[in-house]
C-alpha cells in the first residue's frame, strides 16, 4: 500500500478549515481493504475504510478539520496512515486578529462558582455577511455555531452574534475561545473563567405569572406573561423568550438590578403545545433557562364547551 498526500490547504487562518485530500495505491496483485486514519499533531481526526482491487489509485472522500486560532503563526502536523505505510505534511496556520471588543460578550475576564452557565456571545464581524463560529474550551473543540440547532441561526439573526453556552464544572481556570471564519478574513475571541468557590453564581427565576405548566390561550387576546428574577450580584440584563418548536424568539425584556419583573405580551402566534422558554442572562454572561408553559391553544374552547 503506497500512501500519499494529494492536496492540503497551507497555509490557513487560524479558526479556519484545514481539508486534505488523501490517495492511496494497492500496489499489490490482491484487493485490500484499508482503513485510512487522519490525524492532526497526533489527535485522531477521522478514519475511512475502502475497497482497492489490484493496481488501484483511490482518493477517499477529502478530510477536513477545524483549527484553533491563536494570535501568532505556528504550525501543526498532518498525517493520513493506512495499512502500515503513511505520509505527513507541516502546514502552517496564520495567526489572526482578536475581534473588537464590542462585538464580542462578555466583556471581561469571569470569576463563576463550579455548575454556573455562562452565555458566551461572538457577535457578527461584518453584520451583512455570514460567518462560521467554532468554539474551543481549553484547547478542545467543543461545537460550531452554523452546524447544529436551528437556534443558532436565528440567534444571529436577532442578535448579530453567535453563541455558546459553557457550564463551569470545577474549580480551576478554563480558557475558552471562539473562532470566527469569514470571507474577508479570520478572527478570534479569548476568555478566562476563574471557576472558585467565591464566584459568581447562574441568575435565577423565583416566581412566574401564569402559573407554570399548561398555558391556556385565547386567539383572539394577547397573552401576557411575567417572571420574576434574582442574581444578588446586581448584573441583571435580559430576558430572551423562545417559543419551542417553531424556534422563534418571541420577544426581549430588558431588566436590570438584583431583582426585577420581565413581562412579555404576546399577541399572536402560540402554537398548539409549543413550550415557552425563557433565557435570563446578566450583564457578564451568567445565565439560566428554564422552560416554563406548554401552550394550549384548545384549552379555552373545550372549557367553554
Amino acid at each position: 500500500m503506497i500512501v500519499r498526500l494529494a492536496d492540503v490547504t497551507d497555509p490557513i487562518d487560524g479558526g479556519g478549515s484545514l481539508e486534505w485530500t488523501a490517495e492511496l495505491e494497492n500496489a499489490t496483485d490482491r484487493p485490500v481493504r484499508p482503513t485510512v486514519e487522519y490525524t492532526v499533531d497526533g489527535e485522531p481526526v477521522g478514519t475511512v475504510t475502502l475497497t482497492l482491487d489490484p493496481g488501484e489509485t483511490e482518493q477517499p472522500f477529502s478530510g477536513s478539520y477545524r483549527v484553533e486560532p491563536a494570535a501568532r503563526d505556528r504550525e501543526v502536523s498532518l498525517r493520513v496512515t493506512a495499512a502500515g505505510d503513511s505520509a505527513e505534511r507541516t502546514v502552517t496556520v496564520s495567526g489572526v486578529d482578536e475581534l473588537e471588543t464590542e462585538r464580542s460578550r462578555p466583556a471581561d475576564e469571569l470569576a463563576v462558582r463550579p455548575g454556573t452557565t455562562v452565555l458566551f456571545e461572538a457577535g457578527a464581524a461584518d453584520p451583512n455577511a455570514s460567518q462560521f463560529t467554532s468554539w474551543w474550551a481549553n484547547g478542545e473543540h467543543v461545537s460550531d455555531s452554523m452546524v447544529g440547532p436551528a437556534w443558532q441561526s436565528i440567534y444571529y439573526a436577532e442578535r448579530n452574534a453567535h453563541y455558546w453556552q459553557y457550564t463551569a464544572e470545577s474549580v480551576g481556570t478554563d480558557e475558552i475561545i471562539a473562532g470566527i471564519d469569514t470571507d474577508d478574513g479570520n478572527y478570534r475571541v479569548d476568555w478566562t473563567v476563574n471557576v472558585t468557590p467565591g464566584g459568581r453564581s447562574s441568575p435565577t427565576i423565583d416566581g412566574a405569572r401564569p402559573k407554570p405548566g399548561r398555558l391556556p390561550v385565547d386567539r383572539a387576546e394577547p397573552t401576557a406573561l411575567e417572571i420574576d428574577v434574582d442574581d444578588p450580584d446586581g448584573g441583571l440584563e435580559r430576558v430572551v423568550w423562545w417559543l419551542g418548536q417553531a424556534d422563534q424568539i418571541i420577544g426581549t425584556s430588558e431588566i436590570s438590578g438584583a431583582t426585577d419583573t420581565a413581562s412579555l405580551t404576546v399577541e399572536e402566534g402560540l402554537c398548539q403545545t409549543c413550550p415557552i422558554i425563557a433565557w435570563v442572562i446578566c450583564a457578564d454572561g451568567r445565565f439560566t433557562s428554564e422552560s416554563l408553559w406548554e401552550v394550549d391553544v384548545t384549552a379555552l374552547e373545550t372549557d367553554t364547551g
